[in-house]
């Protein structure tokens, strides 16, 4: 198996392993092919920095990884540590080969880890460049953005479509103060209410993709998500709400 040869190699060489986790028929997969991993930048950076190994995650011997990384979507990009564990995970395909390398670079240092980052923030420090780094590593980990993302704009919050951008691209939790004022205030915003509602939509249907693709679950936060949906005026309330008790049905099924 490919990826047990390279952890061997890996203990030769004394490298991080990084893993490009595809299938045959993804298109995004192959857009990476074509546009990032055949740019030599890319290539000397992490033929020098890494072992890289390419993973077909629909053949025989590759399906328990699938399972073992809760990937569950295409492409997904691993960065191992020497003992197997996972440094950083990364969900669907870069757009250049710089940002493609600074990715490579980050997995390169231990301060920007899950667990550091999430350590400095739970010690108190706020700084802008660090809470949007650091809401972007939770994404790539489908962990849950909502305090971090409340952080961030604890000192700017008003009715703004950089405000309401920022949550479609960022804000993945339930338990966040932002979303509350974004339904309480979407009157106030500069397109209007319908607008307004379309994004507090897509913000519903995020946090519905983490709590019930990603594997991030919890019934708290689940009621509360069902709860901010009632309140939040939306035509289609009755929808998203049949949606989530779908999906919630199926969590309940596997956990027994």
């Amino acid at each position: 198996m490919a990826f047990r040869k390279s952890l061997r190699k890996q203990k030769l060489e004394n490298k991080l392993i990084f893993v490009d986790a595809y299938t045959t028929w993804c298109l995004p997969c192959k857009i990476m092919d074509q546009r990032v991993f055949s740019q030599p930048e890319v290539g000397t950076f992490y033929n020098e920095n890494f072992i890289n190994v390419k993973l077909d995650m629909e053949k025989r011997g590759n399906l328990d990884l699938v399972s073992q990384w809760n990937i569950f979507g295409f492409p997904t990009f691993l960065f191992l540590h020497p003992n197997g564990d996972i440094i950083h995970k990364i969900i669907g395909a870069e757009s250049s080969k710089e940002k493609f390398i600074e990715l490579g670079k980050r997995a390169l240092n231990p301060e920007m880890g899950l667990n550091v980052m999430s350590l400095k923030f739970n010690s108190g420090y706020k700084e802008k460049n660090f809470l949007e780094v650091y809401i972007n590593i939770l994404k790539r980990w489908e962990k849950n953005t909502a305090q971090a993302f409340d952080s961030l704009w604890a000192n700017s919050l008003a009715p703004s479509n950089e405000l309401l951008l920022s949550a479609e691209r960022n804000l993945n939790g339930a338990n966040s103060l932002v979303l509350d004022y974004i339904i309480t205030e979407k009157a106030s915003f500069p397109n209007g209410v319908t607008v307004t509602d379309i994004s507090i939509q897509r913000i519903f249907r995020k946090i519905a993709q983490r709590l019930f693709v990603a594997k991030d679950y919890s019934d708290g936060e689940y009621l509360i998500l069902c709860q901010k949906i009632k309140r939040s005026g939306l035509r289609d309330t009755s929808i998203l709400l049949s949606e989530l008790e779908i999906l919630h049905t199926k969590i309940l099924k596997k956990s027994n």
